[in-house]
């Protein structure tokens, strides 16, 4: 993930900034700097981001970002004018036209454009407060003027940026918290929607009116710690997808030029993974069948590599792991490649695996380190990535429209606010975790494309909470599993309200004639009653609605755990996807 960093300090800052970055690099990551020479910007690119070297140069302040594309969230004018930002802008498109820039343009870049045009007639705290109503989206940004070099500012919609003071004269700002907190003995985290004031006066924070407020610092032992990774990781999602939205938005698609041609001949798609990396699958080959108009195979790579199967030559072969070693889906890769089947992507968080090296193209959805064994930013990452190819194959084959094609987009932007505010609905999920978390089973249902999330949401329950939980077809309950169903066996429904909401809600109500308690997660203003209880997820997504009700039953497994006491990072039996097979031992 990328990274952006602000520092201000009465004294040269740049020896400290080789100390002072970002920690959490990967090899790829590269960085851009930003700082004040003799009087003039000076811009340092394509920086190794783990080894900024000193520079020769005397400022008070440095502007850091460091990432795949560093280039995108850090931009700067001649006159003096440097932004800094991170996440997914929904109204990109119009924004950049309104400053005369392509639609590919770098956030950073379009919100230059912008501060610009405002700052001809307004100060700079006029201009942010304006921007700020313009924007929409899930963000964050950091603000400097060269003829103010003691002031920098910066602005949160719904990126977390937190502030940090060190002995009362270095004061930074930045993405990372945990750098903050290494670095500073008082933080403050930048709540959504406001605007701050810092540098060499005490930070502030602007309000609407014009008013300055005293910020709140709290000492760093103090700061609120999310108590688990997996937490931790769950909560990392609407930024890890505010960059891959955003990547694909202004240029920065992983899928290549070579692979983009390949793909006009593809008739077959075969889908190999293994554990969660399988539900992503199954998710992803409903829109690689409505998007490329393909057949799609989804195959378990514990049981691919055994079976006597002969795909198509024209097949694309698409391999997914997190970590990019599992040797089942390894070994399932190479047996396609021995069959003669070519054109294979592997989709890995890890650059340098073997995964990725066996496969022709790769995709990295690079969703930073993943440290609690159950995968959740990894997964929606996956998704997202598997939808961004969806799209490439589709417009390939003259499937997708460059209109339609524009409206994916626009849905990828508005996917990061959406997961935010599924977030914010964690008091609600966890009153339920407290109903649920003593149960002795449990079903997790949903329809179509929501069949596998409600899969993946039974799996993890089972991985984290160590709960019986079975994820259906809603359709397929009255084909046997609706015999289980009483008053002691509650089902959990991921209900979108869409053209297969009639038919759900018809299996739910032979539920309730069985006396069973219905947990429905749905964006339809439905109304709870006895034994069907209720909570409304966000709408306005259509294609990508499964990442909202996946982060719902994330929190759902997470909050079951910890009700339980569980071990919540490193579940009994479980390890990270290394061998998934063992061999018998001799004799």
């Amino acid at each position: 993930m990328p990274e952006i960093l602000a520092l201000y300090a009465p004294f040269d800052i740049l020896p400290s900034v080789s100390e002072l970055q970002p920690r959490q690099t990967s090899p790829a990551s590269t960085a851009c700097l930003v700082y004040e020479d003799r009087g003039q910007l000076a811009t340092q690119k394509g920086l190794q981001a783990d080894t900024i070297p000193p520079v020769e140069a005397q400022s008070r302040w440095a502007m850091l970002c460091h990432g795949s594309a560093p280039e995108l969230q850090l931009a700067s004018h001649a006159g003096g004018l440097v932004v800094a930002a991170l996440g997914a802008l929904e109204n990109h498109a119009a924004l950049a036209r309104e400053v005369g820039l392509a639609a590919t343009a770098g956030i950073a870049e379009v919100l230059l454009g912008q501060l610009r045009a405002l700052l001809a007639t307004e100060t700079m705290a006029e201009a942010l407060l304006q921007l700020r109503q313009r924007l929409k989206g899930y963000l964050g940004l950091i603000v400097h003027q060269l003829n103010a070099p003691d002031e920098l500012y910066a602005c949160s919609l719904g990126w977390p940026l937190h502030l940090g003071v060190r002995n009362g004269q270095l004061q930074l700002c930045g993405s990372e918290l945990s750098l903050v907190r290494q670095l500073c003995s008082q933080t403050h985290t930048v709540q959504s929607g406001e605007v701050l004031r810092f540098g060499k006066e005490a930070p502030v924070a602007l309000h609407g009116d014009g008013s300055l407020h005293p910020v709140a610092l709290l000492p760093s032992s103090q700061q609120a710690r999310l108590p688990h990774f997996m937490l931790e990781e769950i909560y990392a999602q609407p930024g890890v997808l505010a960059s891959l939205a955003s990547q694909e938005v202004q240029g920065q698609s992983q899928i290549s030029p070579a692979l983009r041609q390949e793909l006009a001949g593809i008739s077959h798609v075969l889908l190999l993974a293994c554990g969660s990396s399988f539900h992503s699958a199954q998710i992803a080959s409903y829109w690689l069948e409505t998007l490329g108009g393909v057949t799609v195979q989804v195959e378990l790579t514990s049981e691919y590599r055994y079976r006597d199967t002969q795909p198509p030559l024209h097949t694309l072969v698409i391999a997914i792991s997190q970590s990019g070693e599992t040797s089942d889906t390894l070994a399932s890769l190479r047996h396609t490649q021995a069959q003669g089947l070519q054109c294979s992507v592997a989709i890995s968080n890890t650059a340098s695996s073997s995964l990725v090296k066996l496969a022709r193209y790769h995709i990295l959805p690079s969703a930073g380190i993943e440290r609690a064994i159950c995968s959740t930013k990894t997964f929606t990452a996956q998704l997202l990535a598997l939808y961004q190819l969806a799209l490439a194959l589709g417009r390939a084959r003259g499937r997708v429209s460059a209109e339609r094609e524009q409206e994916a987009r626009e849905e990828m932007l508005r996917l990061p606010a959406l997961i935010n505010a599924t977030l914010q609905l964690a008091p609600l999920i966890r009153e339920w975790a407290q109903r649920l978390a003593r149960q002795q089973n449990l079903f997790v249902i949903g329809r179509n494309i929501h069949y596998p999330v409600a899969m993946e949401g039974a799996f993890k329950l089972k991985e984290v909470a160590y709960l019986h939980a079975e994820g259906f077809p809603a359709g397929e309950l009255k084909h046997g599993p609706i015999t289980l169903v009483d008053g002691s066996l509650p089902v959990v429904a991921c209900l979108p309200w869409n053209l297969h909401a009639e038919k759900a809600l018809a299996n739910l109500q032979e539920v309730r004639a069985r006396s069973g308690e219905i947990f429905a997660f749905t964006d339809a203003a439905l109304a709870p009653v006895e034994r069907f209880h209720v909570i409304r997820l966000p709408a306005g997504l259509t294609d990508l609605s499964p990442l909202i009700y996946t982060v719902a039953l994330q929190l759902l497994a997470y909050y079951c755990a910890v009700i339980r006491g569980n071990d919540i990072d490193t579940p009994r039996n479980l390890a990270k996807s290394q061998d998934s097979e063992i061999p018998a031992a001799a004799g």
